[in-house]
């Protein structure tokens, strides 16, 4: 690799600097290295950490129906409530928007 000149101090005294600068190049490169490797192995144990244990059960989850006892069983719901209007037509009444109507013409 070719060193240009990177300062305003005369040739004589840049290439002075050249031994600094070759330092700085070879240093970036084995920390690029370095940090590549370093990653690859945190890379490779977190892939064998997850692989290799199973995930923790939970104590509160029920894996199927027939681990409920009547105990712990939800209560049965009832019925579902009528809507409205079935409720009104069963007990007589109009529903309220047929009670809105206007009034007869006449």
């Amino acid at each position: 690799m070719e060193y240009k000149n990177f300062t305003s101090l005369p040739p004589e005294e840049e290439q002075s600097f050249v031994v600094y600068e070759r330092t700085s190049i070879e240093s970036g490169k084995k920390a690029l290295t370095l940090g590549a490797i370093c990653g690859a192995v945190v890379g490779v144990l977190a892939i064998v950490f997850y692989m290799a244990f199973d995930p923790p059960k939970n104590a509160h989850a029920v894996e199927s129906e027939s681990e409920l006892s009547e105990d712990t069983a939800p209560a049965k719901a009832g019925p579902a409530p009528a809507p409205v209007e079935e409720a009104a037509a069963a007990e007589g009444e109009a529903p309220a928007a047929e009670s809105e109507a206007p009034a007869a013409e006449g």
